[in-house]
């Protein structure tokens, strides 16, 4: 294996592993003789064990591959850690008072939301049934008017070169039920891209990206109309099964997976607010928390 190709395989975990080593090591250790430890770098008295390194290693790592990126760590724990030296240094004490209270105010925000997600993960009902997302829609209908354009559309390209092309267009055009299965059978074989999902509503915007040219709005408005554009090198289909304009209101399913994310944040909230209550309550009756305001603390 080549260095270059050692280097390009371990970037990544080389990254991850220095900013760990960074952030254990930022405040002064003890010499690493009184620990026993092989030392491998010092900055002042900052000191990196070989310890601190092997724990980070790949488990099926070896030889050069090995040496390469033990290397590659203590290169780069010397460089941040000479900064640190040196912004510590150059750095007032109230500022560093200021960023200890940053750094403490981060590490309870981190508690906070990882007690908070277990929590939930543990409590919180997800099930989002049919009806209440129906109920919600009709409830807050103004919040889902819709912002563009969509439509349930077929959507084909085809190389300019593709076989029989214009027998198999009037077909599509005609849109005989006897015909479907050739139509398709000819999409799945010979076009460059698809869409043959009536079901799913899409943006009228990406459609007419797709279709390759400037078109209107309004041509797209007919239901069973086919709309042929092409260019130097590609010929391109829709065929318009249904369409809503903006500012009207969307189907529900259009707008299903928003609606859920919404009932499932205000439900989360409620439930962590209920949860919070409860531990405070708890709190209280069995003597954890005892509340002075008011009265001589003795």
């Amino acid at each position: 294996m080549s260095i270059n190709n050692n280097i390009f395989r371990y970037t990544c975990f080389c990254f991850t592993a220095f900013v760990t080593i960074s952030c254990k090591y930022f405040q002064p250790k003890q010499p690493a003789e009184k620990k026993g430890g092989k030392v491998l770098a010092k900055v002042g008295n900052r000191v990196l064990l070989m310890e601190d390194i092997q724990s980070m290693l790949p488990e099926n790592i070896t030889g050069q591959d090995s040496v390469l990126l033990v290397e590659e760590l203590t290169m780069n724990w010397v460089k941040e850690n000479l900064l640190l030296e040196k912004a510590q240094m150059n750095i007032s004490e109230e500022e560093l008072k200021q960023f200890d209270k940053l750094i403490e105010d981060y590490r309870k925000s981190l508690l906070l939301h990882a007690y908070e997600t277990k929590l939930l993960n543990q409590y919180l009902d997800t099930l989002v049934t049919d009806e209440e997302i129906k109920k919600y829609f009709e409830e807050n209908q103004k919040e889902f008017e819709l912002k563009e354009n969509i439509v349930k559309a077929y959507f084909f390209q085809f190389n300019k070169e593709a076989p029989k092309l214009d027998e198999w267009e009037k077909k599509f055009r005609e849109a005989k039920e006897k015909d479907e299965n050739q139509i398709f059978q000819y999409v799945y074989q010979f076009s460059i891209k698809s869409h043959v999902d009536t079901s799913v509503w899409i943006l009228l915007n990406d459609l007419k990206q797709l279709m390759g040219q400037d078109l209107s709005d309004e041509q797209f408005f007919r239901k069973n109309h086919v709309i042929k554009t092409q260019d130097s090198s590609f010929v391109y289909f829709a065929k318009i099964f249904d369409y809503k304009v903006k500012e009207s209101l969307p189907p529900v399913d259009f707008v299903k997976d928003q609606i859920k994310t919404m009932i499932l944040m205000k439900r989360r909230l409620h439930k962590w607010q209920e949860l919070k209550t409860q531990m405070y309550e708890d709190a209280i009756k069995n003597g954890m928390v005892k509340i002075y305001t008011g009265k001589s603390i003795e």
